[in-house]
């Protein structure tokens, strides 16, 4: 499984390294991974706590751009 992921990971499209390099050595050498294994899933943006501005104040726009960034780095999904 892959740690805080809620898509399911499609090997070579989402881009995670540690379940491609797994299922790679799976179809090419033959090798199995461990019984029950979890990768590290991909980093969140940053996001300032509600005090910061919630949805209606002045940290909307710092939330939006974040997220913005985010989606912008994480195209494979």
């Amino acid at each position: 499984s892959v740690v805080d992921e809620g898509h399911s990971e499609l090997f070579a499209v989402r881009g995670n390294k540690a379940v491609d390099e797994s299922i790679y050595n799976y179809l090419i050498d033959g090798v199995l991974p461990p019984e029950r294994i979890t990768y590290p899933g991909p980093p969140r943006p940053d996001i300032a706590p509600d005090s910061a501005g919630g949805a209606t104040g002045s940290g909307i726009g710092t939330l939006v751009a974040q997220v913005e960034s985010w989606i912008a780095a994480n195209k494979a999904w």
